[in-house]
C-alpha cells in the first residue's frame, strides 16, 4: 500500500487559511483541526454530537469515547482532545445549537452532515489550498514520530491511531 503524503507546517496554514474564506469557517475549520490533530475520519466526524465533546457548560472535555459503529472496524474508541483542538473547539462551541444531542457538524440547513459532506470539506480545502493529501494521515505520523521517540507499545498505538494492523504505517517506522 502507498504511504499518503503527511502535511507540512506551511501546507496546514494554507488549509486553515483557506478554511477562513469559507461561508461556514468555523465549522470547515473545526472538520480539518479534528482531523489532524484527534486523526477523525469522515465516518467518524459525522457521527459525534455535542455532548461527545462539550460538557453540559460548554467545556471540552479531555477525551471521549466513539462508539463502535462510529469507527472502522467496528471497535470502540478513546480520542483525546489535545491543546489546539480544545482551543478550536472552544472558539466553535457558540455557534452550536444549545440541545446536547444534536450533531456536532451540521449542514446549512441545520441537519447533520453526512460521512461524504464531512469528506468533501477536508478534501476541497486540501485541494483548494493545492494539496493533494490524506489529512488523518499527518495526525497519524505525529502519533508514530512520537512512538519512534518514546517507544510506545504497539498495542498503544494502535488503539491511538484506530487500527488494527501496523503494516499500513511501516513504510513512516523506518
Amino acid at each position: 500500500m502507498r504511504q499518503a503524503k503527511t502535511l507540512k507546517d506551511a501546507e496546514i496554514k494554507r488549509v486553515l487559511a483557506y478554511c477562513a474564506t469559507r461561508q461556514h469557517a468555523q465549522r470547515d475549520t473545526t472538520i480539518f483541526v479534528f482531523s489532524l490533530h484527534a486523526g477523525l475520519r469522515a465516518k467518524e466526524l459525522a457521527a459525534l454530537r455535542i455532548s461527545d465533546v462539550y460538557d453540559s457548560v460548554g467545556n471540552v472535555h479531555s477525551s471521549f469515547v466513539l462508539s463502535a459503529a462510529a469507527t472502522k472496524g467496528a471497535r470502540t474508541r478513546t480520542v483525546y482532545v489535545n491543546k489546539t483542538l480544545k482551543r478550536q473547539l472552544a472558539q466553535y462551541y457558540p455557534t452550536l445549537p444549545k440541545q446536547p444531542t444534536a450533531p456536532l457538524f451540521c449542514s446549512q440547513k441545520g441537519v447533520s452532515l453526512v460521512q461524504t459532506q464531512c469528506a468533501n470539506c477536508s478534501y476541497t480545502s486540501s485541494n483548494s489550498a493545492a494539496l493533494n493529501t490524506q489529512l488523518h494521515t499527518a495526525a497519524d505520523a505525529r502519533l508514530l514520530h512520537a512512538w519512534q521517540a518514546k517507544a510506545l507499545e504497539c498495542v498503544c498505538l494502535q488503539n491511538l491511531l484506530g487500527t488494527a494492523a501496523l503494516r499500513q504505517h511501516s513504510d513512516t517506522l523506518t
